[in-house]
């Protein structure tokens, strides 16, 4: 398996395996989930996109936005295709992606889980993130 940041020619690929995905279409609004974000969040200087690759297949993701003078990361999304869950996937995003974060000098990284979602809480907690408030999400679409 192959871990590293994405590239623009991944950019369909990626947007299926997020489309193919119920959970993932759950949680998202489909004016935010379209390959314009998605392709944003690539080419962004304070955004990282991780893919996993198996057999030139990509079989998981993990995106995050980062402030660097803040010294700070978000973890905004992690997602493995079902197939391929329970392999270490997840794992090796991870760790890529506190590898960079490393590099960058990013002393702080933090994640919003919602509080039904138990899978991701796991996920986290399996990373040593620590549960600190429980919130609120809100949201709006912008006309």
């Amino acid at each position: 398996m192959k871990i590293r940041r994405a590239k623009l020619k991944d950019l369909n690929n990626i947007y299926n395996l997020m489309k193919s995905n119920k959970e993932l279409k759950k949680s998202t609004n489909s004016s935010y989930f379209n390959k314009n974000f998605l392709k944003t969040i690539i080419k962004g200087k304070e955004t990282l996109f991780i893919v996993a690759e198996n057999n030139k297949k990509i079989v998981g993701i993990l995106g995050a936005a980062i402030w660097k003078k803040a010294r700070t990361s978000y973890a905004d999304f992690i997602f493995v295709d079902k197939i391929y869950r329970g392999q270490g996937v997840g794992t090796e995003l991870h760790k890529y992606f506190i590898k960079v974060l490393r590099n960058l000098r990013i002393s702080y990284v933090w994640a919003i889980v919602k509080s039904n979602d138990h899978a991701m809480q796991k996920v986290f907690n399996r990373f040593k993130f620590k549960k600190q408030y429980q919130c609120y999400y809100y949201g709006k679409i912008l006309k």
